[in-house]
């Protein structure tokens, strides 16, 4: 089993720059792996991809640095762990928590005994058997656990989360948080502010990394500037809506319509 480049860079103390996938493409992740992204989100809450293309999308990865991080859409059913983590994936990130009891039961469906009670198999992750031993081995100190903290219950429960054992990460989605407060995509409300202020400290205090959905490197720029470690700068749906976006509106210019 490699070491997780994503965990080993934050621990570290550096920043990660990560990409958002969204499409379920393994064309666009394949261009992407050579360029030098620290993670990549798989997302299969919001995204179109399902379980099933989970191995082509990895396999797109092949050779590349970049840590597979999968948005499983659910808390709340813990095949879903099992049956990720056992086709290779690197990390989970897990939506709509609410308590530091909703992170226990998830640290415990991805951690193998003793940590948890992750069922033991060889799949895909293991090379089929071939690193059953590797894996079974070091999964529980490679495999990264995120929680996105997104409800109004979660972030008043934010010091008991991060103070979870096993948990590695937090990741602030900064739409449902805000709809939460009552203040729907109003980030630079002082009730918003004021909340992804208090994630990013606390995470601070509690040494795990805070990350944060962004959608542009200027936004990045500014989180990683009040201390967040880990953002993507894009995703994949807005580049090529931008790109399409952008080709026609220079046709048309050049053809003076």
């Amino acid at each position: 089993m490699r070491d997780n480049a994503l965990r080993k860079k934050l621990a570290n103390g550096e920043k990660a720059i990560g990409l958002w996938a969204g499409l379920g493409s393994e064309a666009t992740l394949e261009m992407a792996a050579p360029l030098g992204f620290d993670w990549v989100l798989i997302d299969c809450e919001h995204g179109v991809a399902h379980y099933e293309q989970l191995p082509g999308l990895l396999r797109a990865l092949n050779g590349s640095d970049m840590t597979s991080v999968i948005r499983v859409p659910t808390k709340d059913d813990p095949s879903i762990f099992k049956r990720v983590l056992d086709m290779g994936v690197e990390g989970v990130m897990v939506p709509q928590v609410y308590s530091a009891e909703d992170v226990k039961a998830v640290v415990n469906a991805c951690r193998y005994p003793p940590e948890g009670e992750r069922g033991i198999a060889a799949g895909r992750g293991h090379k089929y058997g071939l690193d059953f031993m590797g894996v079974l081995q070091n999964a529980n100190s490679q495999v990264m656990v995120i929680v996105q903290i997104e409800t109004k219950e979660a972030l008043a429960s934010i010091d008991e989360i991060l103070a979870v054992p096993g948990l590695d990460a937090v990741l602030i989605g900064p739409a449902d948080l805000s709809a939460a407060l009552g203040h729907t995509l109003q980030f630079d409300h002082p009730d918003v502010v004021a909340a992804f202020d208090k994630v990013q400290k606390a995470a601070a205090a509690a040494g795990k990394p805070a990350g944060f959905y962004c959608n542009s490197p200027k936004d990045a720029q500014m989180r990683f500037d009040q201390g967040f470690s880990f953002a993507n700068i894009c995703n994949d749906a807005g580049l090529l809506l931008q790109g399409y976006a952008g080709a026609l509106r220079g046709m048309k210019e050049v053809a003076g319509a």
